[in-house]
């Protein structure tokens, strides 16, 4: 310890030169403390919920259940609620099948023998673990940020996406681990490992499958390949168990179902932006459009995705080095976010590393701190206090587009804001070290 303190100085300090650190460190531990003492019964009572209230997670259990007692595994939640939960069918609302992949599925199946609580209380722990590893993967790939883990940490109970994805009981929390870890497989010279991850990931959740745009722009073949085979393993593995027709049924019945889902008002991706303006079908013409066209909705979705993609592949390409690597790869896990059909509040998680490599840049573009701590709050702040939408009366005349252009979108521009912060350091990084 007395060599680490001499290494930075800190011996030939005086008492009055570290007091203010010591404030501040009290100071967060404080904010911490007192974080935790507040919203800490909420975390809590999220962990495992009351019987009455239905978990985004039972999508995934109800499907396990159904394997195991020898029904379809996407059988209408008419006969899975009053079945397994004594509720009637209605109780979670518009989703009338778990709109998740086989593979998830899969990844959940020993939890379709408990109790749904239960259920939910090990998944959630589940979650807890991923999200530590996480933050742990990204403290040791950058060590230069260690003076912001205290104050992440404080600021841990305040941010409404980790809870989000705890009350829901999601899946977003494991595969932020699979990225993360992708991630540091990746710089440290292992693609192969790296690309199997992310081919898990698509497996389980198809949007993860758009980070193989970095790979092939990068020219890792090899963690192509692997990302290819575990991809294709894992549903092999899980036809295997849970037979051809889960397939068959999630093609032709869940995918079908799921089309409106992009046109909700709260999805913060491209495709939620242009629908909110032109084709907003799923929100039952409370939210007047600018311009009923759902044909300009998907071509002002389909440009922006493409050119989304093809600055991802530029800089990607031209990232000659580590730092200018990891930068391509959060442009790439944010545009992720961007570019995938749908992208919830919840989905903020998955921009911890494109966020922590953009925070070690920031002091190098005049304005960037200040405008990363704006981003970080909208991204942070439950969406209830953005907008009123989720209240809205359903016999309200109409919600105006200027109303979607503000509040409503504060998120997604929020989300888009990150994404060139992203780009603007990579050029910051590029001047540096040409």
């Amino acid at each position: 310890m007395v060599s680490r303190t001499l290494a930075r100085g800190g011996a030939g300090k005086s008492t009055r030169e570290r007091i203010p650190k010591t404030l501040v460190a009290v100071g967060w531990l404080s904010l911490g403390l007192c974080g935790w003492l507040v919203m800490g019964s909420i975390y809590v009572h999220a962990l495992r919920p009351a019987p009455d209230r239905i978990t985004d997670f039972f999508q995934d259990w109800a499907s396990a259940r159904n394997h195991w007692v020898g029904l379809p595994v996407y059988t209408h939640h008419a006969k899975s609620f009053p079945r397994y939960l004594g509720l009637p069918p209605e109780s979670l609302g518009d989703v009338v099948y778990n709109a998740h992949p086989p593979a998830s599925v899969f990844l959940v199946l020993p939890l379709g023998r408990l109790a749904y609580l239960d259920a939910v209380l090990a998944w959630n722990l589940v979650s807890i673990a991923a999200l530590l590893a996480s933050l742990a993967i990204v403290a040791a790939g950058l060590p230069e940020l260690k003076a912001l883990w205290l104050p992440a940490a404080a600021l841990l109970p305040f941010c409404m996406p980790v809870y989000g994805n705890l009350q829901q009981c999601q899946l977003n929390l494991a595969l932020l681990l699979m990225v993360t870890a992708a991630w540091a497989l990746d710089r440290s010279g292992r693609p192969v490992a790296a690309g199997m991850l992310v081919g898990a990931a698509a497996a389980i959740k198809l949007f993860p499958a758009y980070l193989v745009v970095y790979l092939v722009a990068r020219g890792r073949w090899r963690a192509v390949l692997g990302a290819a085979a575990s991809f294709l393993t894992l549903n092999l593995a899980t036809a295997a168990v849970l037979g051809r027709q889960s397939y068959d049924d999630y093609l032709h019945i869940v995918l079908p179902y799921m089309r409106v889902f992009p046109t909700l008002g709260f999805n913060f991706s491209f495709a939620g932006f242009w629908n909110k303006l032109f084709n907003p079908a799923a929100e039952g013409g409370v939210v007047i459009p600018l311009w009923a066209s759902p044909a300009v909705a998907r071509c002002g979705t389909l440009l922006s995705d493409l050119v989304a993609t093809a600055i991802v592949a530029a800089v990607a390409y031209r990232a000659r080095t580590p730092a200018r690597r990891d930068l391509a790869f959060g442009a790439a896990v944010t545009a992720m976010l961007l570019v995938a059909p749908m992208t919830w509040d919840i989905s903020m998680v998955f921009l911890l590393v494109p966020i922590a490599l953009i925070e070690r840049t920031a002091e190098r573009v005049p304005g960037m701190p200040v405008v990363l701590v704006l981003i970080l709050t909208i991204l942070c702040v439950p969406q209830s206090l953005l907008t009123e939408l989720a209240s809205t009366d359903r016999t309200h005349p109409g919600i105006s587009p200027a109303f979607m252009l503000g509040a409503a979108s504060l998120k997604f521009y929020a989300l888009l804001g990150a994404f060139l912060l992203g780009l603007a350091a990579f050029r910051a990084e590029a001047r540096s070290q040409p």
